[in-house]
């Protein structure tokens, strides 16, 4: 049988274990800090963009409606003009036809 287990170099190995696992979890909070930061950007730079494509789309849809209500303003004052003139069109001619008949009655 062999002598007694020599525990005296277990207290150092214990340190540099944990000295070894220290440092391991400082890199992985090194390298979570700069992927988080990294998806930050990203999702930063995705924010961005999608912003601006809606702003355009938003532009766009507004400029559309914009020539939509212009051609309907002109279209309601050309019905405005076509209902006045045949308005004036239908007043003349009654005029013309009460002074044809105030003509031949007597009097």
């Amino acid at each position: 049988m062999s002598g007694p287990a020599d525990f005296s170099g277990l207290g150092h190995r214990a340190q540099e274990i944990l000295r070894m696992a220290e440092e391991q979890a400082r890199e992985v909070t090194r390298r979570a800090a700069r992927d988080a930061d990294l998806l930050t950007e990203e999702t930063q730079t995705e924010l961005d963009r999608r912003r601006e494509t809606v702003n355009a789309e938003l532009d766009e849809l507004r400029q559309t409606q914009l020539r939509e209500l212009d051609n309907l303003r002109r279209q309601a004052e050309r019905n405005v003009e076509d209902v006045s003139q045949r308005t004036r069109t239908e007043t003349e001619q009654l005029l013309a036809a009460a002074r044809l008949a105030a003509a031949v009655l007597p009097g």
